[in-house]
């Protein structure tokens, strides 16, 4: 079975009016170090290289920072920008990319990355090593166990979350839909792989990104001992007693939100992701 596997990240396209400060430098700049400080490293440091990781940014991106990019991804082979304009059909544009690099091709697996996310060194390995021999339909392979990073906090947990956006999809190069709508996928119409029960990836949880904050329905256990599995090094984030106590504090922090919303008798905020 001959199959290619394509990294997809979003880095600063704009899906609609909101998305405007994506093109901001301060902006771009503030996620270019994220990017540079753990998601870059995470794909360079990948011990199976059978990939394409393509970055998508937005057409109307600065020229200074288009070079700053440039120059950032020169030492990863595998990686390539790709611009796109405002709005762009994301189905669509998916298409083009399957046909781009589906010649001679039997299957394509397409994996979700956040440009502030990371993955562990094995992570492309272990999910090519978990297909079958044969796919004729969709496949979803999902890690379920991974990693919460605080680094303004220097707080580091263990989670468990099944639905986490780290999954990979599986499918015949002919009738590829891909991982690039970024949506939520509707599983009913395909297989579910569960991997390993290692960490598979981690979500760096910083000012900006509040989106995947603290949730204690992921069961967050404390983070004692670094793990060699992670290009970074994550010495940083293995204060038992610090760990313990944020969740503590957080635990009581969400049974107080909640109580306070029983009583209240008024919808819950929702926090929403604007981009």
């Amino acid at each position: 079975m001959n199959y290619k596997c394509i990294i997809l990240t979003r880095f600063n396209i704009r899906f609609d009016e909101r998305c405007i400060r994506t093109l901001d430098m301060d902006w771009l700049n503030y996620r270019l170090d994220l990017f540079k400080q753990f998601c870059l490293p995470s794909v360079q440091n990948q011990l199976c290289k059978n990939f394409q990781w393509i970055i998508l940014m937005d057409e109307d991106t600065p020229m200074p920072f288009r070079k700053q990019m440039e120059q950032c991804i020169a030492g990863c082979q595998e990686a390539e920008l790709l611009y796109l304009p405002y709005n762009t059909n994301i189905n669509t544009q998916f298409k083009a990319i399957a046909q781009k690099y589906s010649s001679n091709i039997d299957v394509l697996v397409s994996v979700r990355l956040d440009s502030d996310d990371l993955l562990s060194n094995n992570f492309i390995r272990d999910m090519l090593a978990s297909l079958p021999s044969s796919i004729t339909h969709r496949i979803a392979i999902i890690f379920p166990n991974g990693l919460q990073l605080y680094p303004e906090r220097h707080i580091g947990l263990h989670i468990t979350n099944p639905k986490n956006h780290f999954r990979a999809l599986a499918e015949p190069a002919k009738s590829a839909r891909g991982e690039l709508d970024f949506s939520q996928i509707d599983f009913q119409d395909m297989t579910v792989l569960l991997g390993g029960q290692a960490p598979y990836w981690a979500e760096i949880i910083h000012s900006n990104n509040l989106f995947n904050d603290f949730e204690w329905k992921f069961h967050p256990r404390s983070m004692h001992t670094p793990l060699d599995s992670f290009a970074i090094d994550l010495q940083d984030y293995c204060h038992k007693k610090a760990n313990r106590y944020f969740i503590f504090l957080n635990y009581f922090r969400y049974r107080l939100r909640h109580i306070q919303h029983v009583f209240s008798f008024r919808q819950p905020t929702i926090r929403k992701r604007i981009f």
